[in-house]
């Protein structure tokens, strides 16, 4: 394992090829820089980067991240990728914008509980990700199909704690998969068009707030 301490964390690689070492690390630590600097994020954060096989990822992207408590990013690649330079130089960057929207989110608001929170959480995380990338195509919220009829039935189930997330998210179930991401997205979107707000304080806002600022009831 290779750490490097830095002014905005601590950067880990884990069974990162040798040669793809110092390219990672510069790479994280300048995304770690400018997020903590656009959400306004003061806490100190660890990054753990593993390699990993190919079911371990998000396969269209090659890497898979996750925000594990509330000070570590986890950021999963697969390094035998052919495009593994793509996925060092921007989708790298694009997981550290997303996680660290997810540490802000939870260290302030938190994630939430209902169905509403996890769209509103997700979507915030996506917009972070747009926002920084805006070139970026994100596959998990492009638009699906019939997503009118997926927001009509999400409406009556956006208070509800119980809920399938796995469904709403990855597909598990009868919906498609990435539909939560983008009905999040939407929603997010749809409020950032009416009000003026940083990122910073997007990522701190209530869900229920942002559903309403939305009009999308």
């Amino acid at each position: 394992m290779k750490s490097k301490n830095c002014e905005k964390g601590n950067i880990h690689l884990i069974g990162i090829p040798s040669k793809e070492r110092g390219i990672a690390l510069e790479h994280s630590i300048k995304a770690l820089d400018r997020a903590k600097n656009l959400l306004k994020y003061k806490k100190q954060v660890d990054v753990v980067i593993i390699e990993a096989q190919n079911f371990f990822v998000i396969s269209k992207l090659g890497i898979g991240g996750s925000a594990i408590g509330k000070f570590c990013i986890e950021i999963k690649i697969d390094f035998s990728r052919k495009d593994l330079r793509k996925i060092i130089d921007i989708e790298l960057s694009a997981t550290v914008y997303h996680e660290l929207a997810h540490l802000v989110r939870e260290n302030s608001v938190g994630y939430g509980n209902t169905l509403l929170d996890s769209f509103v959480s997700e979507g915030i995380f996506c917009f972070v990700e747009k926002s920084i990338l805006p070139k970026r195509k994100i596959p998990y919220i492009q638009k699906i199909k019939s997503e009118q009829k997926l927001w009509a039935k999400a409406k009556k189930l956006l208070g509800k704690i119980k809920y399938n997330h796995s469904e709403w998210f990855f597909g598990s179930g009868k919906l498609p998969n990435w539909t939560g991401y983008r009905l999040g997205y939407l929603i997010v979107e749809k409020f950032t068009k009416r009000n003026i707000i940083s990122l910073a304080e997007l990522s701190r806002l209530n869900s229920k707030d942002i559903l309403k600022g939305s009009k999308l009831l």
